[in-house]
């Protein structure tokens, strides 16, 4: 009888913890997107289908996660007697446009890089 008792008990707790979604898996999805500056500019970002408002929340960087790809657009705004000079991606150029829309599928760096005018 105890033997059953455990093996009724074990699978319950199974079942719960199965309805509970399993085991902890933060993490195991998360894309990161890491956006900085180089130079004197600021940049601002927004998901695909929102209007991006450089004005509104400019920073000099900022980290996002997103837990499936996802398209993001990125503004670069250079501060007074500076222009914008390109985009970089993980190292590699990516644009000369102040405005880039990328295509997130995996975690990467974002950089605007800004020079004196």
């Amino acid at each position: 009888m105890k033997k059953f008792l455990c093996i009724l008990l074990v699978t319950a707790l199974l079942f719960a913890f199965a309805a509970c979604g399993g085991s902890d898996t933060s993490g195991e999805n998360e894309i990161k997107v890491v956006v900085s500056t180089e130079g004197s500019g600021s940049i601002a970002f927004a998901y695909e289908g929102e209007e991006i408002d450089p004005e509104e929340n400019p920073t000099q960087m900022l980290q996002v996660t997103v837990y499936e790809p996802e398209k993001m657009t990125f503004a670069a705004m250079p501060d007074e007697g500076y222009k914008f000079v390109k985009w970089t991606q993980d190292g590699e150029d990516l644009s000369e446009d102040a405005e880039v829309e990328v295509e997130i599928t995996q975690s990467t760096e974002l950089i605007a890089i800004f020079d004196v005018e």
